[in-house]
Formats: C-alpha cells, structure tokens, sequence
C-alpha cells in the first residue's frame, strides 16, 4: 500500500482525473454485471423450462401404460409446454376415416341350443324381514347363460 501511495501524483487535476477514470470504470463494471445478472436469469429460467419438458417427456415415455390415461390429463399441469408458443394451423373440422368398431366380449350362446332356468328362491322364513317383520320384496334378478359339456359315451 505503501508503495502504491508513492506513485500517485502530486497535483490535484491529475488526482482527480485518477478518481473520475475509477468511478467510470466501476459504472461500467456495475452496467455489465446488471447485463450478467439478467442474461443469468435468462438462463436458469431456460433451464427450469427444459427440466420440466424432460420431466414430462420421462412420464410420458416410462410411466405405466397398462393404465387408461386421458392424453388431456397429462397436461393438467403443464407449464413447460404452455410457455413455449407453438405455430398450429387452426381448422374447424376434422377428417376422419369411417371405421367399424367390433364390440368385445363373449359371443351369444346360438339359440337352437336347448336351455334350463334354474331360479333360487328363498323360503317364506327368509322373506321375512328381521327388524320389522314386513315381507321382502324382489329387487333384481341375474340372468347368465353356461354352456354345459357332455363328455363323449361309447
């Protein structure tokens, strides 16, 4: 510090312009540290975007797929999408080829194949009620068809 003393001019115009060079020089460097700030902010909100679009490409592409998800329901919370602007040409209709659609499940039983009812009733002591004594009353029935097998006699 010393010597840093013994360098410094005498006179007082050429202190002062000695100080005004330092006081630029620390307004430059404070302008461009407030430009590096915000190109900082800039960036780490770039980078938060793309973690989330990762993130959501990462469930996408591994989350379960045995189970029905709405393709909607993935962008219930999608913010990372939702801030970039995509360009999507709008049209009020939508062309789609005409399908038919075969309805899952067992096949009906053919009708020429003989059927026995077997209804089960309850007796007259069990359409009691047991609380208040008043008759019950029939409120569904289940219907379903079993194909019997008859092994083959010789």
């Amino acid at each position: 510090m010393k010597k840093a003393l013994n360098q410094l001019p005498d006179d007082i115009a050429s202190l002062k312009s000695l100080v005004a060079e330092k006081a630029l020089k620390l307004t430059e460097t404070s302008g461009h540290n407030k430009r590096l700030a915000a190109q900082n902010q800039q960036y780490k909100t770039q980078i938060l975007t793309l973690q989330e679009q990762l993130n959501l490409a990462l469930t996408r592409r591994y989350a379960a797929s045995s189970e029905k998800i709405s393709p909607n329901q993935y962008r219930l919370f999608d913010e990372a999408e939702t801030d970039i602007e995509v360009a999507v040409p709008e049209s009020d209709e939508v062309t789609v080829p005409a399908h038919t659609h075969k309805k899952g499940g067992r096949k009906k039983l053919p009708k020429t194949l003989p059927r026995v009812d077997v209804v089960y009733e309850l007796s007259a002591a069990e359409r009691i009620c047991p609380h208040d004594g008043a008759t019950l009353a029939e409120i569904g029935e289940v219907t379903s068809e079993q194909l019997d097998i008859v092994p083959a006699n010789i």
